[in-house]
């Protein structure tokens, strides 16, 4: 069994709409052990930005062709797999079914059809006096094409706690922890120590003040010096990441059907719910995409992803020229 990526849990809740609904009867619990908890009739719902299967991305760039879901629930509960198509309104119901006698020690399975060219998402209905939520994974019989190590290089100029706090998510997730992969912090304020960074797999690398595409450049050359990774990510140090970004790119790259880079979207750091970019055309006009000489065409800005409807319009797979160095992956291939 191969862990595709996981159902992600809110940190705080400004951003729950954007992991999952929630409607009549369930309620979010907020802790060092996040889980959902219902009453009778709660219904929770993946139907996010976070939390949605966008299949045409796995049906183009990897060798996946099944999914299943995987939950840890305590209780009764009717599940409802549905799938959106892009620009059309009614949804699809792929399956259906009660899920009886859950026990949180067991892994509840629901198999999916084979991937097509849709969003899809799960429903769940408690149907017993109480219920829980407590973890749920996406994943595949398939086994991975290859094995990836990733170099993870961050360029920072006096900004200590953002930095620190990024490089913390990663190292204190478990899942990546069974991948492999090393963070290179590039110091361009020469302001930290090796005590900041204590873990293994973690890199400093002090540096005069170049710029970002210095500091880029410098920790990309320690890296290929160290050998041994076959994909980079470039990585902003200033971000609120969620690590579970990291855990997709290993799964897209370890079942790669070809070689392709990975640009990712932006959000708001403010209006945490809009998408700010995703990709960009250079030379473009924002409005009419005609040839503007030096201006920039943001892809899919100002996207709000708290309503569902808009997301569909994620799985139009536009052209980009570029995408920036706050989330930019690459194989050793193109180096």
């Amino acid at each position: 069994m191969q862990i595709v990526n996981r159902i992600s849990f809110p940190k705080s809740s400004e951003v729950t709409n954007l992991y999952l609904q929630l409607q009549r009867g369930a309620a979010f619990n907020y802790s060092d052990v996040p889980e959902i908890v219902f009453e009778q009739g709660g219904i929770v719902t993946t139907n996010s930005y976070f939390n949605s299967i966008y299949e045409n991305f796995y049906t183009k760039y990897t060798s996946l062709d099944s999914l299943s879901y995987h939950l840890k629930l305590e209780g009764d509960f009717q599940i409802s797999v549905y799938r959106e198509l892009y620009e059309q309104k009614d949804k699809e119901l792929l399956a259906s079914e009660k899920l009886e006698n859950c026990q949180a020690t067991d892994f509840v399975q629901v198999k999916l059809p084979n991937l097509a060219q849709g969003r899809v998402y799960f429903e769940l209905e408690c149907l017993s006096d109480r219920g829980v939520f407590k973890e749920g994974l996406i994943v595949t019989e398939q086994n991975p094409s290859k094995e990836i190590s990733l170099a993870i290089i961050s360029c920072t100029y006096k900004k200590e706690e953002y930095i620190k706090k990024t490089v913390d998510t990663i190292v204190r997730d478990p899942l990546l922890q069974t991948k492999s992969w090393k963070i290179f912090v590039v110091d361009n304020g020469e302001t930290l120590s090796n005590t900041d960074f204590p873990h293994s797999q973690v890199q400093l690398i002090p540096n005069r003040n170049v710029g970002g595409s210095g500091g880029f450049t410098r920790g990309l050359v320690e890296a290929l010096q160290s050998d041994g990774y076959s994909h980079f990510l470039f990585m902003d140090d200033d971000i609120e990441l969620d690590s579970e970004s990291i855990y997709r790119l290993f799964a897209l790259y370890e079942n790669a059907n070809s070689d392709f880079a990975v640009a990712g979207s932006m959000l708001d750091l403010i209006k945490k719910h809009v998408l700010y970019e995703a990709g960009a055309l250079y030379g473009k006009d924002s409005r009419t995409l005609e040839v503007a000489p030096f201006s920039v065409a943001l892809r899919k800005h100002n996207l709000e992803l708290q309503n569902p409807e808009s997301l569909n319009s994620l799985l139009l797979d536009e052209e980009i020229d570029y995408g920036g160095f706050w989330f930019f992956a690459f194989s050793q291939k193109v180096v």
